[in-house]
């Protein structure tokens, strides 16, 4: 269940419960991209497939934004990378988006942890995709979290 916070925030940025958005595109672009074993996910993904969330953190005002779009998420990163990240998480992972305006890319694994990765840094944001849209609303910059070796 989303705080009062994260569905504020969400719904400044055009989500609504209802929201529904045709699955089949980030469907092709992961297929197309070498993901074709995840094209599910823009399903679990539901009403906040395609949204891009921006807002001011609380802690200092400055603007954040992340983006949950597979196709997003594919189409910035190398391939070798995300199967390092996998090797590393000992899970399988799949890009859904891009988070931190765009600094690093959101992938969710097998088990529905998300974690997010950029070259060598690789952390667990949260065990499902709930609780990252939880973490992300809240401006954290993941500094309290180790880094997956």
């Amino acid at each position: 269940m989303l705080s009062d916070r994260a569905r504020q925030v969400l719904a400044d940025s055009g989500w609504t419960v209802d929201r529904a958005v045709d699955p089949e595109p980030a469907q092709e672009a992961l297929r197309a991209d070498g993901y074709g074993r995840w094209a599910d996910v823009p399903l679990a993904l539901g009403s906040l497939l395609g949204l891009v969330v921006e807002f001011k953190r609380p802690q200092d005002g400055l603007v954040e934004r992340f983006a949950l779009d597979p196709a997003d998420g594919t189409s910035g990163e190398d391939p070798e990378l995300v199967a390092d990240w996998s090797r590393r998480a000992g899970e399988p992972l799949c890009p859904i988006g891009q988070a931190f305006r765009g600094n690093m890319t959101l992938v969710l694994g097998d088990s529905g942890v998300v974690y997010a990765g950029r070259d060598d840094l690789l952390f667990a944001v949260a065990p499902t995709i709930e609780g990252a849209v939880e973490e992300l609303t809240t401006g954290s910059l993941l500094t309290d979290k180790p880094d997956i070796p």
